[in-house]
């Protein structure tokens, strides 16, 4: 792994938030400025098997591995949040 394919910085929700709407524009096609920490996954067109292969992509952008997933995620806030919380866990005491 290249020091530019890891996320720059991601210690604060913003940082996550961007590299979610990056995934859905990339892999989706999903214009990454209409998306919102209060937009629902469903209103993105995310299905049940498009979100596992998202959060899939995720984990392999942020270089984690997500747990099993609530499933009563209903916004991206939600997951942002799940995500957060994973990079902060897993990247806890990393060598920069």
């Amino acid at each position: 792994m290249t020091a530019d394919s890891r996320p720059t910085k991601l210690n604060d929700m913003s940082a996550i938030l961007e590299k979610m709407r990056e995934v859905l524009a990339k892999h989706f096609g999903i214009d990454d400025s209409s998306i919102t920490m209060e937009s629902t996954l469903e209103s993105l067109g995310l299905d049940s098997l498009a979100f596992i292969e998202y959060t899939f992509e995720l984990e392999k952008v942020l270089h984690i591995v997500l747990p099993d997933l609530p499933r009563d995620m209903v916004t991206v806030g939600d997951l942002a949040q799940v995500v957060d919380s994973e990079v902060r866990r897993q990247t806890q005491g990393a060598v920069a």
